[in-house]
């Protein structure tokens, strides 16, 4: 910045500066000008500096930097602004604040817990398998689950995946949409291997469903590992549902009863997984606190 020297100025003279005659709202950068001006009355040569206000997105105006002059005790201001100006906003530095920007609104996300929908149709589903895992109902009946599977439980995880999508919950929507094909494809193989819909020989028949087995236990495996920074529970929902397949898997190929059993009864396990974890999503809809999930694998 330029600075004004005023020979008749004396040892204790001052320089004030006034705001701009436009409203400055934002960071600006003065360059200083100066006009000299003649005060008939006391004969001095008035100063004033004019300094074009340069400011970034703000339309420009001008400060005037004002020399105030001391002589035989008395003081005046060299020049005062063509139009009055609020002396309030007297300033004494050459940089204005920048002023607080009005922020807009902030929209609440959407309420709502897709897990209440999804979780319990999941628990019906995996009751009603579970139930003919461990041979409740007789060996040729595989299809008797399948009146709950499909409309229910494919159902609700259908609409849980649909719902978190819509909220935004990506990592939700991916579970429920997961759930969603396994009980879906399920009901199509058991449904297709009974009323032969797909040419399948009976041969071939316990080829498909190890194929079947195969498929869903690396996509689930691979679902468990994205689930260990999640709570604890959740891994331990998903490392059951492995052990089940894996069972079941080993049963199917090698017709061992037993461990499809014992693939069953890991299936009420992971159940009873999914029971907790509805029970806190229940207390914590109705105002509750929710049940503790412990710590993730990975943080």
């Amino acid at each position: 910045m330029n600075e004004t020297v005023d020979h008749d100025r004396g040892d204790d003279g001052a320089a004030e500066y006034l705001a701009p005659t436009r409203a400055a709202r934002s960071q600006v950068v003065v360059t200083s000008q100066s006009e000299d001006v003649p005060d008939a009355d006391h004969g001095h040569v008035r100063r004033i500096d004019l300094a074009p206000v340069t400011e970034l997105g703000v339309e420009s105006g001008w400060c005037h930097r004002v020399s105030r002059f001391h002589s035989t005790g008395r003081s005046w201001t060299a020049a005062q602004p063509d139009r009055t100006e609020d002396h309030s906003q007297l300033k004494e530095e050459y940089t204005m604040t920048a002023a607080v920007a009005t922020e807009a609104p902030v929209r609440s996300a959407p309420a709502g817990d897709p897990a209440l929908i999804g979780v319990p149709t999941f628990i019906v589903g995996a009751t009603a398998l579970g139930l003919v895992l461990t041979g409740y109902v007789p060996a040729g009946a595989v299809g008797a689950s399948i009146a709950i599977i499909l409309p229910a439980t494919g159902l609700g995880q259908l609409v849980a995946a649909v719902w978190a999508a819509a909220l935004g919950q990506n990592a939700v929507a991916a579970v429920f949409g997961v759930f969603t094909g396994f009980w879906f494809s399920y009901a199509a193989l058991v449904l297709g291997l009974i009323h032969g819909w797909f040419g399948i020989s009976g041969d071939a028949a316990v080829a498909t469903q190890g194929l079947f087995l195969i498929a869903w236990l690396v996509t689930i495996g691979l679902l468990t590992l994205a689930t260990l920074r999640l709570p604890a529970a959740f891994t331990l929902l998903f490392a059951l549902i492995d052990i089940a397949l894996a069972l079941v898997l080993y049963g199917t190929v090698s017709a061992s009863t037993a461990a499809t059993s014992a693939g069953g009864y890991v299936v009420f396990a992971f159940t009873a997984v999914g029971v907790y974890l509805f029970a806190g999503a229940m207390f914590a809809a109705t105002g509750g606190r929710p049940l503790p999930l412990g710590r993730p694998v990975l943080n």
